[in-house]
This record gives structure tokens, sequence and C-alpha cells, in this order.
């Protein structure tokens, strides 16, 4: 497959189907934190007025690792069905391994270890804009697994595919929902002509940890530059990867 098609392809990767029958249903959704904005925005688009919310940090909800809504679900057969959803937010390669592992969030024992988890029910909320920085108390995985059971994740959000995880079976069930751009960037304080990386930079970058600058922008500065980024758990890492060539199983200096 092209590897652009890596960077441009958001899915939906989706476990066991929630308990319909349920009085209350419960939805836990973890995986990809760059889609996490688009995520909280189609949860509330998706409730009628009056839902409340309440998330983990000082900053916007847009912006939360973990977060609690609850709520009337719209345009639903039967109708008016009351909904509590659950945001955890580990990455789209941690939210994959989630599910097909089987095991619950938060979960130690992942390498690296996934430490978000989904907030108990008794978590504060109000209507929006919600409840900031309430308390950090989150579900108990307690086996077995099960997509309406305290802890464990019903959908992931992944910007790679599945088959470009480590976690390749089973095989999910996977739905395209949106698009997420990725770009480089240059960090605060680094030198203002660094404009652009090319593919080849990207991969040189990452296989010999640093390169002069002059690599960069043809100044005389041998200043050296870096590459930085996130754990084993990003898509963002995978994808970033994969579309400069230098390989999603290579291993960066």
């Amino acid at each position: 497959m092209d590897a652009s098609k890596f960077i441009l392809a958001s899915s939906l990767a989706l476990a066991a189907v929630v308990n319909m029958a349920s009085a209350q249903i419960e939805i836990r959704i973890t995986g990809s934190a760059a889609y996490r904005s688009a995520t909280i925005q189609a949860i509330q688009d998706s409730l009628y007025p009056g839902f409340t919310v309440g998330w983990v940090g000082t900053g916007t909800l847009a912006g939360s690792t973990q977060a609690i809504f609850k709520g009337v679900i719209r345009n639903t057969v039967p109708a008016n069905i009351p909904v509590i959803i659950k945001t955890a937010f580990s990455g789209s390669v941690g939210g994959v391994f989630s599910l097909t592992t089987g095991r619950g969030i938060p979960d130690p024992t992942a390498v690296p270890a996934i430490t978000v988890g989904f907030l108990v029910d008794s978590t504060p909320t109000s209507v929006l804009p919600g409840t900031a920085n309430v308390p950090n108390t989150v579900e108990t995985p307690v086996a077995p697994a099960g997509a309406d059971k305290p802890g464990f994740p019903s959908v992931a959000l992944s910007d790679s595919f599945q088959s470009s995880t480590p976690d390749k079976t089973p095989v999910l069930n996977d739905t395209q929902v949106g698009v997420v751009p990725f770009e480089w960037a240059r960090n605060n304080g680094s030198p203002a002509t660094i404009t652009n990386i090319t593919n080849q930079l990207a991969s040189a970058v990452l296989l010999l940890g640093s390169l002069p600058q002059y690599q960069f922008d043809n100044e005389a500065s041998a200043t050296p530059i870096f590459v930085t980024g996130p754990n084993f758990n990003s898509g963002a890492r995978l994808d970033a990867f994969a579309e400069s060539g230098f390989g999603i199983n290579s291993p960066p200096s």
C-alpha cells in the first residue's frame, strides 16, 4: 500500500458491540490522541443539549486526556437512550493493543505502560463548559474482558491501520471516519532558518540520531539537529516512520 495512505486514513476499530439492552449504556473510547478534539466534538454533537461532562486537566475539554459525558443520545431506536461515554486517549497503537489483547486500561504491564484509564461513574460533571480538573479516579479492569465492562474499551480510534501495528490478530472491525493531518515541526528555540524537512533527511536523522544544521538550511552552522517524539503507543510515530521511508519496524537512534 502507498505509504501516504497511512497518514491520510483514520480508522475506527470496534470491539464487541455494547449491550444495547441495558438501561444505562456505557461506551468507552480509547486510541488516537491526535484525533481527540474531533472525537470529543463528535460526542457532543451526538448528545441532546443538556448533557454534562467532566475531564482531567486544567486546559480545555478538547485537549483532555480523560473525560466522561453523561446524557441522552440523539437519533436512536428506541428513542431517548441514556448514555455514559468515556474517553481515555492512549495513542493509536496503544488502542489497537488494548483491543486485540483484551486487556483493560490502565495497563502497567504494556510496553510502554498505558497510564490513562476511564473515569469512574461518580466523577463530577456539569453542563458545558463542564467540570475541569476532576479527580483522576479511574475504573479498575476486572477479568474476563468485556466491551461493556469497567476498564475495557469498546472502541479505539487509530490513525494507523491495524496491519501496520504489532498487534495484527484478531482482526478488528475497521471503519474509516475521518482524516488527521500531520506535519513535522521545529521546537521553540531552534534555528528559524529551518523551514523544511525532506523524507530523505527525516529518514537519515531517525537512523543516525542527529544531523548537522547545514543539512537542513544550507547555513554554515554544524549545530546538531535531533528528532523527538512520542513512544511506541503513538500512531503519529508510526506514520512518521512510514511517510519518511524509514520503515515502521525500524528502530530509531
